[in-house]
């Protein structure tokens, strides 16, 4: 067929004889007859009337094919006989196709058998018939249909050709009526959908922009939650690290000025050492001057201490005391309130090592140090 449309008929004629044996060979017996009679159909084409003929006498078919293949076949007779101008015989043909495909459902139905019949009739000059089985044919057309105005035009040509010129010119009017309602109705019909179609796409636009104005106030919202939730949370660490930072700040102050407090206390003692070992130094042994320089600076230290003592208020109140030593409780205290080794031996005049070990001994005394 695609051949054929091409113009390419000795290759299709090819093709339809493969098909042909193809569909014999596996007993479908329907598409057998129409492959062959397209052969028919081809060779009247080229005007080779006998070859066709014999091709249709020597058609090998069982004798029960169904109404659709023997329709093919009157359909063949008919051309043939059309082609040689035997419009009896044609219009026989025509007759028993008709009367195999007369069901009365739509023109695509029937349309080509009638226009078989009226073709036939009109070349044949049999106007009687031409007309009675046009105005069936007219009968059966739907108002409005599309393809009125294609069988209008065959009405119109069979009234020509069966020398009725006046019915060939009210049909061919009619025609053009149809044709331009056609085109009408179809350019309405376009209209509508183009309408159709805009306001869809406007509707979905309107729709997509809602949504998208939606999700936009969404996330601007969630955004400015988001933002606010940050700035307060923001808000809230840097006031607790300001306070942290106050409380540090006056930790600091307080801890310097213990010290400015300890080191005053330790300078107004200085005069009273300076007093002992001016008193000591009037002595002439070195041995006495030895122990009473002793005795001065543990004079001193137990005056330093008990200064401390009742500057630190005890902040254990757990804390077993009574074996420790005045020196052990202020080392305690001091470190308690912080103090590192270096700061206590210098406010006691002490090594560090001397403080590492009184803590040593602390220690072993109290388990809660």
């Amino acid at each position: 067929s695609l051949h054929y449309s091409r113009g390419n008929y000795d290759i299709s004629n090819n093709y339809y004889e493969k098909a042909a044996s193809i569909f014999k060979a596996i007993g479908n017996t329907d598409r057998y007859i129409s492959a062959k009679m397209n052969q028919v159909w081809y060779l009247l084409s080229i005007e080779e009337q006998d070859a066709a003929l014999d091709l249709l006498n020597e058609l090998d078919y069982p004798q029960d094919i169904s109404d659709k293949a023997l329709s093919y076949i009157y359909n063949a007779y008919c051309g043939y006989y059309t082609a040689k101008k035997d419009y009896t015989k044609a219009i026989e043909y025509a007759k028993l196709d008709f009367k195999l495909n007369n069901v009365s459902k739509t023109p695509e139905d029937s349309a080509a058998h009638y226009f078989s019949l009226i073709k036939n009739y009109g070349i044949a000059s049999i106007a009687d018939s031409t007309i009675h089985f046009a105005r069936q044919l007219e009968l059966l057309l739907r108002e409005n249909n599309p393809n009125n105005h294609y069988y209008y035009i065959e009405i119109s040509n069979a009234y020509q050709q069966a020398g009725l010129p006046d019915y060939s010119y009210d049909y061919l009017y009619k025609a053009y009526i149809s044709l331009r309602n056609n085109i009408y109705d179809n350019s309405q019909q376009r209209i509508l959908e183009l309408e159709k179609k805009y306001d869809l796409s406007r509707k979905d636009y309107e729709l997509m922009k809602a949504t998208h104005d939606k999700n936009l106030l969404l996330a601007s919202v969630a955004i400015s939650l988001l933002i606010i939730i940050i700035m307060s949370v923001a808000s809230f660490q840097y006031k607790q690290l300001q306070k942290q930072k106050a409380l540090l700040i006056q930790e600091e102050k307080e801890h310097f000025a213990t010290i400015n407090v300890l080191q005053k206390k330790a300078l107004n003692l200085y005069p009273k050492f300076v007093e002992i070992c001016s008193v000591v130094l009037q002595k002439h042994f070195k041995m006495e001057l030895q122990e009473d320089m002793n005795k001065a600076i543990d004079y001193l230290k137990s005056m330093l201490i008990g200064e401390l003592s009742s500057m630190f208020p005890v902040k254990n109140e757990k804390t077993d005391y009574e074996h420790l030593s005045n020196k052990e409780q202020l080392i305690y205290l001091l470190s308690e309130y912080g103090f590192s080794n270096e700061e206590i031996a210098n406010i006691l005049l002490i090594t560090e090592a001397n403080v590492r070990s009184t803590k040593s001994k602390i220690k072993k005394k109290s388990e809660t140090f």
